[in-house]
C-alpha cells in the first residue's frame, strides 16, 4: 500500500482554544482509516462530466447538493451508468463514509452516506473520508458541522476569493479530539440541544405566523371602518 503523505504540523497558536486534559489536536486527514484513499476528492474534468449522467437511478453520484448540515439531502443526486462506475473505481463511497463539502456555504459541511443510497461515487469538491476505526464517526459530523469546525475549514482557503478548499487544505484541518468514550457522550447531547433549537424555532415561527395573522386581520377591521365612515 501505498505510504500515506505526510501533513505539515499543526500550528498551535492559531488554534481558537486550549484542550481539555486527555484530549489532543488532530488533522483530518490523519484520522482517516489506514487504507489507500481514505479521504479523497471527486473525479475532476473529463472522468466525470453533465454528458455522462443518466436518468435511470441505479449509481449514484454525490453532488454539493446532496450536502446538508449533518444530514443527507435527497434527490440532488446524479446517476451513471454501471460502466462508469466501474471504471471510477477509487472514488466508490460506501455507507457510513463521511462526505464533506470544499465548496459553497457553510464550507466543510458534512454527512453520512446513508446505507439506502447503494453503489456511489463522490463529485468534484465533495471530499470523501473514511474515518479510522478508533473514531466515533458521527463526531466527526458533529465537529464539521459546528462552528469551531466551520471557521477552522473557512481558515483553510488562505484568502482565496471563493470560499473553496482543496482536498490537501481539507486534510489539514485540525480537530479537536477527545477520548472515544467522551466522543460518544458529546455527541447524544448535540443532538437534544439541536432537537431542543429546533422545537423553539419552530414554536417561534408558529407565534410570529399567528402574530402576523392577528396584525393583518386588526389593519383589515382598521380600514373596513374607515371605509364605513366609522373612524
Amino acid at each position: 500500500m501505498k505510504a500515506r503523505k505526510r501533513l505539515p504540523e499543526i500550528d498551535d497558536s492559531n488554534l481558537p482554544f486550549s484542550l481539555p486534559l486527555g484530549w489532543a489536536w488532530a488533522q483530518l486527514g490523519d484520522l482517516a482509516a489506514a487504507e489507500s484513499n481514505a479521504m479523497l476528492d471527486g473525479p475532476f474534468g473529463s472522468k466525470l462530466k453533465t454528458s455522462h449522467y443518466v436518468s435511470t437511478p441505479g449509481y449514484a453520484v454525490i453532488r454539493l447538493g446532496n450536502l446538508g448540515v449533518g444530514k443527507f439531502i435527497w434527490g440532488k443526486e446524479g446517476y451513471i451508468t454501471k460502466e462508469h462506475y466501474d471504471s471510477l473505481s477509487a472514488n466508490h463511497v460506501a455507507p457510513g463514509d463521511l462526505i464533506i463539502a470544499g465548496l459553497a456555504e457553510p464550507l466543510g459541511r458534512c454527512c453520512e452516506v446513508p446505507k439506502e443510497l447503494g453503489p456511489a461515487v463522490n463529485k468534484s469538491d465533495c471530499f470523501r473520508f473514511r474515518p479510522h476505526g478508533s473514531l466515533y464517526r458521527q463526531y466527526i459530523v458533529c465537529y464539521m458541522n459546528s462552528p469551531v469546525g466551520r471557521k477552522l475549514a473557512e481558515d483553510s482557503t488562505h484568502g482565496m476569493t471563493r470560499s473553496r478548499i482543496n482536498s490537501m487544505d481539507a486534510k489539514c484541518v485540525p480537530i479537536a479530539v477527545p477520548p472515544l468514550a467522551e466522543q460518544k457522550r458529546i455527541v447524544p447531547k448535540v443532538d437534544e440541544l439541536m432537537r431542543w433549537c429546533d422545537a423553539l424555532e419552530a414554536r417561534l415561527t408558529a407565534a410570529q405566523t399567528t402574530a402576523t395573522h392577528l396584525l393583518d386581520a386588526t389593519l383589515r377591521r382598521i380600514l373596513d371602518r374607515a371605509v364605513e365612515g366609522e373612524l
